[in-house]
């Protein structure tokens, strides 16, 4: 048939070619076109048609060989489904062979236009029914509970078995919760697994998961709970980015590592605990947590990279535990209230590399066993008033107080004077005191450093 009309085109052709050179055949060209567009489309209606054709029957063939179903995956024009001798079919549903397919927890129903019904049973690779009581699935370490605020199921962002270590084989939502079913025990929750379901308000992640990768839950914007179970160890790079309803999170002790951007953007988020094995909190991790209120920064954490916490307006408290080595530039910029340090401070390689560059504490406490506070520290903490610096400081580093333009007292405790760099507390409030043990009044104004504020150094009896 193609053949022909082909055949018949040419004909056509070069019967017009010729004739006089002044006759216009745009005209038969444009038909000639047209004709073929819509043999085309003929063609592609015929082969969709054909396809489902075959799947009904396919799913008729399952029901006399006592076929089951081991995966069912939603898809923009249908769903793909796998039966228990691995073959494979694509169904359409409101298409004039199925009108409709209903997905229960342990089977599908499938209502054919000629108003048959073929129903076919949901299982495990394995023969059993998903429900986790064989194999190496424990308990429900196979599911995931889901609500949405549309009270419809939703469609995870990336079905594919890598991304949980296992195989999706339904989606039921039912008297208001969803449950997500897979083959096997589920280990992982990777790249972008549930990106952009912005339906999504709460989540309960299995026991069995160890890792929560790249974007997984990235502009869930409904997302107001999720709970992490006591076996993550990593939360990825931008695992819950953008999830502006979530407002609290709690960081279970079995995680190491905060990615990069990992709840940047999380502006409902009032209160954050972190546990106390993890040593990494990446950069712009909490960025723009503009409704974060306060912070506790255990131990065990070692490196707090740059921007962590930048621009998060409303902290009022922030403690750091003394296992902290690294502190990247503008961790706190921006933030307010009360600050206590129970680490040294390191030295920046340049004043808007501070650690506490730009910050807006009202007043910092330096922790007991503190050695070291760096250069440039506090560059710019214009809204800084009062500084504690115990005992066990050693040495303040070069413009470390620099342009603190509210400080009004500082508390050194030290019966030595630390050991001081140039411009350490220039630019502060003009009436400044400086406080020290009243029998090192003297030691303080002869030292090098210190001599400069002479003036402002008053003993104090700590």
């Amino acid at each position: 048939m193609k053949k022909l009309f082909y055949f018949l085109s040419i004909v056509l052709l070069t019967i017009a070619s010729s004739c006089s050179t002044e006759y216009d055949d745009s005209e038969l060209i444009d038909r000639l076109n047209k004709l073929e567009e819509e043999q085309k489309k003929l063609e592609e209606e015929q082969k969709e048609m054909q396809e489902q054709i075959d799947a009904q029957q396919a799913l008729i063939d399952a029901l006399t060989k006592n076929l089951t179903i081991t995966s069912i995956v939603e898809t923009d024009e249908g769903y793909v489904i796998t039966f228990s001798d691995n073959s494979t079919i694509t169904v359409k549903q409101d298409s004039s062979f199925i009108e409709n397919i209903e997905v229960e927890e342990d089977c599908i129903t499938f209502t054919f236009a000629d108003g048959r019904v073929v129903t076919l049973p949901l299982t495990n690779n394995d023969g059993n029914d998903g429900s986790g009581d064989s194999g190496e699935v424990v308990g429900e370490n196979n599911k995931i509970y889901y609500t949405t605020s549309d009270g419809k199921k939703l469609f995870p962002y990336n079905t594919e078995p890598a991304a949980y270590g296992a195989v999706l084989v339904s989606n039921v939502y039912k008297d208001g919760q969803g449950v997500l079913t897979f083959d096997d025990t589920i280990t992982s929750l990777k790249y972008q697994a549930f990106y952009e379901c912005d339906s999504l308000t709460s989540i309960t992640i299995p026991d069995s998961v160890t890792t929560i990768g790249v974007s997984t839950f990235a502009n869930c914007h409904s997302l107001t709970s999720v709970t992490i179970p006591n076996g993550v160890t990593t939360i990825g790079n931008n695992a819950f980015q953008y999830c502006r309803s979530l407002t609290s999170v709690t960081i279970p002790d079995s995680v190491t590592t905060i990615g990069d951007y990992a709840f940047y953007g999380c502006s409902s988020l009032t209160s954050v605990t972190i546990g106390d094995s993890v040593t990494t909190i990446g950069q712009y991790a909490f960025r723009d947590c503009s409704s974060l209120t306060s912070v506790t920064i255990p131990d065990s954490v070692t490196t707090i990279e740059s921007c962590a916490f930048y621009k998060c307006s409303s902290l009022r408290s922030v403690i750091i535990g003394s296992g902290v080595t690294e502190i990247g530039d503008c961790v706190f910029y921006d933030c307010t209230g009360e600050l206590i340090v129970n680490c040294n401070i390191p030295s920046a390689s340049g004043y808007d590399d501070g650690a506490f560059y730009h910050s807006k504490f009202t007043s910092v406490t330096i922790g007991d066993g503190v050695i070291t506070i760096g250069d440039y520290a506090f560059y710019i903490c214009s809204s800084l008033t009062s500084v504690t610096i115990p005992d066990s400081v050693t040495s303040i580093g070069r413009e470390a107080f620099y342009k603190c333009s509210s400080l009004t007292s500082v508390y050194c405790k030290a019966v030595t004077p630390p050991t001081g760099d140039y411009d350490m507390f220039p630019y502060n409030v003009s009436d400044r005191k400086i406080y020290v043990p009243t029998k090192s009044v003297e030691a303080y104004k002869s030292a090098s450093y210190w001599r400069s504020y002479a003036d402002a150094i008053v003993g104090y009896n700590f």
